[in-house]
């Protein structure tokens, strides 16, 4: 088993099934994560390239767990999902709509 799929088995379907998002859904929104990752992941050797476009996820990156984590590795992290269909779901009710919900089934933060 790779990473991305080890990311997907131990962290990401267990994070969208405990808000009860639909299994239709989280396989869509897991199979689009799992591309940008494999997709970055193919540039990753390319030390150059992967500095350019990690710079974006940095910032966020540095205060997201695991806290031993390297910040580069969190910061691909971010740069997958950042406009993925995960962040169309939460993004506004009428984006969650597309998955069958009538609002957006991450509650605002306080």
């Amino acid at each position: 088993m790779d990473i991305v799929a080890k990311y997907e088995e131990n962290i990401l379907r267990g994070f969208f099934e405990s808000y009860e998002i639909n299994n239709s859904a989280i396989d869509s929104i897991v199979d689009d994560i799992k591309q940008r990752l494999y997709s970055l992941l193919d540039i990753w050797s390319n030390l150059e390239v992967r500095r350019a476009i990690l710079t974006i996820g940095l910032e966020e990156a540095i205060y997201y767990e695991p806290l031993n984590a390297s910040t580069e590795i969190k910061a691909l992290v971010v740069v997958a999902i950042r406009n993925s269909e995960f962040e169309n779901l939460v993004s506004t009710n009428e984006a969650a709509m597309k998955y069958g919900f009538q609002e957006t089934p991450l509650p605002e933060k306080a």
